[in-house]
C-alpha cells in the first residue's frame, strides 16, 4: 500500500489545483474489498483531497466489527463516498 499511496500522493501533486480532479477508488469481487481498504486508508490521509470516491461491483463484507463502524462515521462525514452496486436475478 505504501508504493501505491507514494504513486497516487505524487500524481496528484501534479493536478491537485485543478478542481477537475478527484481520486476514486473502484474494484469489483475481491478488488471491491480491496478498494473498500484502500479508499478508506485513502481517506485517514490528510494530504488529499475529501471526499475520496469509491465504487465497487459484487464486493463481499470487509472488515471485523471496528472496521465497520469507522468506516461509517467517514462515511457520513463525506471522507468516502461509497456505491457499491449489486446484480440481481
Amino acid at each position: 500500500m505504501d508504493q501505491i499511496y507514494r504513486d497516487i500522493r505524487e500524481v496528484w501533486n501534479n493536478v491537485r489545483d485543478d478542481p477537475s480532479y478527484e481520486i476514486c477508488v473502484t474494484g469489483h469481487s475481491l478488488g471491491g474489498a480491496l478498494a473498500t481498504l484502500a479508499g478508506f486508508d485513502l481517506a485517514a490521509r490528510p494530504d488529499l483531497p475529501k471526499p475520496i470516491k469509491l465504487v465497487t461491483f459484487e464486493s463481499p463484507r470487509v472488515g471485523s466489527g471496528g472496521f465497520q463502524p469507522a468506516f461509517r462515521v467517514s462515511s457520513s462525514n463525506e471522507e468516502i463516498i461509497k456505491m457499491l452496486l449489486h446484480a440481481h436475478e
